[in-house]
């Protein structure tokens, strides 16, 4: 039964049964376009969290109606007999196409459970639940929404991703310990430093006529009122990214680029690129000489900020993020320089397992057109800001910087 015009198979990156590596599949054992309008990601159930349609109203009882005589009833019988016969259901081998479960963007949750991305499943059913919340490109560094507002304090977590989790991966504790080993010490970092030690807010650190060698403490976390944000805003210096590019690479290089490290795992699914950042904590100010003073951070708060959102840049294609369906997700390369190419639809058709269609064989593809189009169709679905836990790492070998008072 042909599901295509084309006979062409396409490759396509599948997880083997443990979810650990990738299978990749092609020739007579690749994937086929499935072009047909019943074979659509489809967005129809309601936002969560939302009351459904009022019940109807129970239309009153009308008495049965009196029982017919019986010449009434030999009449109706010979009608019944008299009847045509019905046409028979054409037979199954004759449908054209087989008839599959829709498969709706909310769906994914579920398989993102099946393949044991536990918490990525959690934030995705977060973001469905909450309010109309998006970034904008001209607000995404620092978080403003469509409203040209802060996100609000419904749309910020603190507690969902703890730092001993993120480090449980070996990518993200190599770039954690590269960011406290070594980031914290280049000559940017120090620049950085200056220019916040500096500001007239926190000269009262080093009192007018104070001697030179007296100490004076600022912890920065009490001051900012143990609020990850304002720490963020008023002290942070320092950055290393976990990058999630070298997935996509991987894929398009070929089977001898793709391993374990490339495989997409929870921490993918949940956070793909994201950062490590590192602010100030503690610092001892004291006057040198004059009107010069010195600096001196002891001690730094590192923790993981990244937002949540299907925000594409404009100029651009929507950001693939792979095929998926109840079972899960596989990846089809050719998919992703088109997806980067055009938002357009007619790039991105379903796919379909060597053999019969079912509903567990046709995987959909996802692009984060589709959640911004969830969003306008629902008017809800809310873009998030993710802080993780603060880890504060006292430093072996203190940093000092020196400024004019």
């Amino acid at each position: 039964m042909p599901v295509s015009d084309s006979d062409e198979r396409l490759l396509y990156c599948k997880p083997d049964f443990l979810n650990i590596d990738w299978n990749i599949r092609q020739g007579a054992k690749g994937y086929t376009i499935v072009d047909a309008d019943e074979y659509r990601l489809c967005s129809n159930k309601p936002a969560p969290g939302l009351q459904g349609p009022p019940l109807k109203p129970t239309a009153p009882k009308t008495p049965p109606p009196p029982p017919k005589s019986l010449i009434e009833g030999l009449a109706d019988l010979r009608a019944w007999m008299n009847e045509p016969p019905k046409p028979k259901p054409p037979k199954r081998e004759q449908l054209t196409r087989p008839k599959v479960a829709p498969f709706d963007i909310q769906d994914i949750p579920r398989a993102m459970e099946t393949m044991g991305w536990k918490r990525s499943a959690k934030l995705m059913r977060r973001w469905f639940a909450g309010e109309l919340n998006y970034a904008t490109p001209e607000g995404e560094t620092r978080a403003i929404n469509q409203k040209g507002e802060p996100f609000p304090a419904s749309m910020v977590d603190t507690t969902m991703f703890p730092m001993s989790w993120i480090l449980g991966f070996p990518r993200a504790n190599a770039r954690y310990e590269e960011l406290r080993q070594k980031s914290l010490y280049t000559p940017n970092a120090r620049k950085a430093l200056a220019a916040i030690l500096s500001r007239p807010s926190l000269r009262n650190y080093v009192p007018s006529g104070v001697l030179p060698g007296v100490t004076y403490t600022l912890d920065a976390w009490e001051k900012s009122g143990r609020d990850v944000q304002v720490i963020h805003r008023d002290y942070q210096f320092q950055r290393n990214s976990v990058d999630s590019t070298l997935l996509d690479r991987a894929i398009l290089g070929g089977r001898s680029l793709l391993s374990p490290r490339t495989f997409p795992d929870d921490l993918y699914g949940s956070l793909g690129t994201f950062s490590f950042y590192a602010a100030i904590d503690r610092a001892e100010f004291m006057r040198l000489f004059g009107t010069v003073a010195q600096a001196t951070v002891t001690q730094v708060a590192i923790y993981m900020r990244d937002m949540f959102t299907f925000l594409d840049r404009p100029g651009s294609g929507s950001q693939y993020l792979g095929h998926w369906n109840r079972a899960g997700i596989i990846v089809v390369p050719a998919a992703v320089p088109l997806s980067q190419a055009t938002t357009g639809d007619w790039v991105m058709y379903p796919v379909t397992e060597p053999g019969p269609i079912t509903t567990n064989s046709v995987y959909y593809p996802v692009r984060n057109k589709d959640f911004r189009d969830w969003q306008m169709k629902h008017k809800r679905g809310g873009d998030l800001l993710l802080y993780s836990d603060i880890k504060f790492v006292r430093l072996n070998n203190p940093i000092s910087v020196t400024f004019a008072l």
